[in-house]
């Protein structure tokens, strides 16, 4: 490992310990110090320097030495995770933190820490520690809900409200998954919900969590919590605050502000106030005690208030953005003037000046049409919802590019370099990816259908939800790559190939292969576990170690027998 590897793989098994400790806390109201210890690690987590280290370190011994521990206050156990992040030997951590684990589960806690410790060396996160599977009632209407909703409930260890990410995102038995860190103690809150279309609405409006229908997950009495407490936090003279803060105080007034436009959805057009039938017990009693809280004339005098603080914001922006430190300029320009002289560099031979080379251009939008890139060189590049379809980026080298939800039918990357460039709901219809070289990136929920990726090598991507449809994998490797949910089924009969494909540990769950010709694809190490639909051609498939594990844990490796077997709806036998 590497000296940042290392880090991040002592961060990780210091969060490993805050895990186990953190399913033994008293009640807060029991407790005597017992999250002294983690509250201490956390502390490291978010400095994680040796001085700090040394910090936690002395506090761990002091509390032994004169303490809570030693004033039997409470056990010498909760103070695990300080121990963890105090030793600056990484191994000893390790082993530290394995020893926070009941006696039951620790040759489970040295397994985590094993593939945590490969998916760092790939340049991946650790794997999530999840402390709690919240279920979500009702209906979805976009992730930007999904997010609103997470960051309703409190992390159960160290009660933060605040979401690292959530792109851990995967469908099983009909019900859709999110995986959410904590930025603090970095355990993970596990989402279980249902969207109420597919795919769900991408972008809503400023200030609105989906459409013009009411919230079905969240409830008018929670909107009403949500704004009592984040409206408490608002500053309304922003003028005066540091730039953190001002960032801050946008992002308390903008959840504010949305609690009271969704509340607004709620009363008909005709009504005057939330009517009491959409109200549960607790809404109906709160209407009862603050009736103005849920009338349309007092909700839409809020509004304005909110939208007025918002423009004094962008007023005050100049201030604000005087005092940052300076961001990367922009290098080169995505005009058509660069892009004609671009293409007569390629006409040329690749020869003399032209060459495309851009860098921390904000192209968001854009309609480029079809142009020819091939050979650029493209880095911290936003076309998120461009239109970019039948562009040529033949041979070009592109890193950390975002395409989110962008046209890019029929365009073609034969042989390009992709470096954690981000594809999430992109449509690429008859897209051209062979020869292509991937690493990292994601291309969830894209639209893949007809695209060939003929020899492409492709390491460490996430193809969550996406639809491949009739497209042609043949001879492409995928190394540790997520497929989950993924559609590999064609839409027509005899195309929709992968012939000589192979996949080497990768996450193969709840993926459809009906009628797909696998003939000679290799699978070594991968988890297949609610894999489904009876492929066209199987011959010489070889499958070797598969995961079949239904809680996908690992523990369960099956034969090539049982993958046929679920390929074929017949289940497997424990």
């Amino acid at each position: 490992m590497t000296s940042a590897q290392e880090l991040r793989f002592k961060q990780a098994v210091v969060a490993q310990a805050i895990y186990y400790v953190s399913k033994l806390l008293p009640p807060e109201a029991d407790d005597d110090g017992h999250r002294s210890g983690i509250r201490a690690a956390i502390r490291w987590l978010r400095e994680p320097t040796e001085e700090m280290a040394g910090h936690v370190a002395a506090l761990a011994m002091a509390e032994c030495w004169d303490g809570g521990v030693r004033y039997h206050d409470y056990p010498e156990y909760f103070l695990g995770p300080a121990s963890v992040a105090g030793d600056t030997d990484v191994r000893r951590a390790a082993r530290s933190a394995i020893d926070t684990a009941p006696p039951e589960e620790r040759q489970a806690a040295l397994q985590w820490q094993v593939e945590s410790a490969q998916a760092i060396l790939r340049w991946k996160d650790p794997l999530p520690l999840i402390l709690v599977t919240i279920q979500i009632e009702g209906q979805l209407r976009s992730y930007v809900e999904l997010r609103f909703v997470a960051e309703l409930y409190q992390c159960a260890c160290c009660g933060s409200r605040e979401v690292a990410g959530m792109n851990n995102l995967y469908r099983s038995a009909g019900r859709y998954f999110a995986i959410a860190s904590c930025p603090h103690c970095r355990l993970s809150r596990k989402f279980s919900f249902r969207m109420r279309s597919s795919p769900p609405i991408s972008s809503p409006e400023r200030y609105e969590l989906g459409g013009p229908e009411p919230s079905s997950v969240i409830s008018p009495a929670q909107f009403i919590e949500e704004l009592d407490r984040v409206g408490a936090e608002v500053v309304w003279a922003p003028e005066s605050l540091a730039p953190e803060a001002w960032r801050a105080n946008i992002g308390a007034l903008s959840r504010a502000a949305t609690c009271i436009v969704e509340l607004l959805k709620f009363i008909p057009d005709e009504a005057g106030s939330v009517p009491d039938s959409v109200l549960d017990e607790a809404g109906r009693a709160d209407a009862l005690a603050r009736p103005e809280k849920y009338q349309r004339a007092w909700l839409a005098s809020e509004r304005d208030r909110y939208r007025d603080l918002f423009a004094r914001h962008e007023r005050d922006g100049p201030r604000v953005y005087a005092l940052d430190p300076p961001t990367p300029s922009p290098r080169g320009e995505l005009s058509s003037r660069a892009l004609d002289a671009h293409l007569r560099w390629a006409r040329r031979g690749r020869v003399g000046d032209g060459r495309l080379e851009i860098a921390n251009v904000d192209g968001a939008g854009v309609k480029l049409g079809a142009k020819d890139m091939s050979g650029a060189l493209l880095k911290d590049v936003i076309l998120n919802r461009a239109d970019v379809s039948f562009s040529i980026f033949d041979r070009a080298e592109l890193t950390r590019v975002r395409m989110v939800e962008a046209n890019l039918q029929s365009c073609s990357f034969v042989g390009a370099r992709l470096v954690w460039c981000d594809f999430l709901g992109a449509g690429i219809a008859l897209g051209k990816f062979d020869d292509a070289v991937i690493e990292g990136g994601r291309f969830d929920h894209a639209y893949l259908d007809r695209c060939l990726w003929r020899r492409a090598r492709v390491r460490g991507a996430s193809f969550c939800d996406a639809d491949f449809g009739n497209s042609a994998l043949d001879e492409a490797v995928f190394i540790d790559c997520d497929l989950r949910g993924a559609n590999l089924a064609p839409r027509n009969d005899g195309l929709g190939t992968t012939t000589l494909t192979r996949f080497e540990r990768c996450d193969l769950r709840d993926t459809r292969w009906e009628g797909r010709d696998i003939d000679g694809a290799v699978f070594i190490k991968c988890r297949f576990h609610g894999a489904s639909g009876r492929p066209a051609r199987v011959a010489g498939v070889r499958i070797e170690w598969p995961d079949i594990s239904p809680t996908d844990d690992g523990r369960r490796t099956g034969r090539d027998d049982d993958v046929l077997a679920l390929w074929h709806g017949q289940g497997v036998e424990p």
